[in-house]
């Protein structure tokens, strides 16, 4: 606190400002999913960042690879046509 170490720990905290998403490519596919997809943006690479994970709605769905700035990932499964909310986080939480 004020500038001074208040524990003998040694631990290092690292904390990571949230990514953002500019596009993905394509933007829609069939419901049986399997379309490789590229999200770009800024962020995914920092330091501290552990098991990048994509959710498509609330599937989580593992990285092809990634880049600080490009995801690359193959959507799930859908049952129903529409929207669904794409979300990155850097932690798997």
């Amino acid at each position: 606190m004020n500038g001074k170490e208040i524990t003998e720990s040694k631990i290092k905290f690292i904390y990571y400002i949230d990514p953002s998403i500019k596009s993905i490519t394509p933007y829609l596919g069939p419901l049986r999913g399997g379309t490789f997809s590229k999200i770009k943006g800024e962020g995914f690479a920092q330091e501290g960042v552990c098991n990048v994970t994509v959710r498509y709605g609330q599937y989580q769905q593992k990285l092809l690879n990634y880049t600080d700035t490009e995801l690359n990932v193959t959507s799930p499964q859908a049952e129903v046509p529409g929207q669904v909310v794409v979300s990155i986080a850097l932690n798997g939480q």
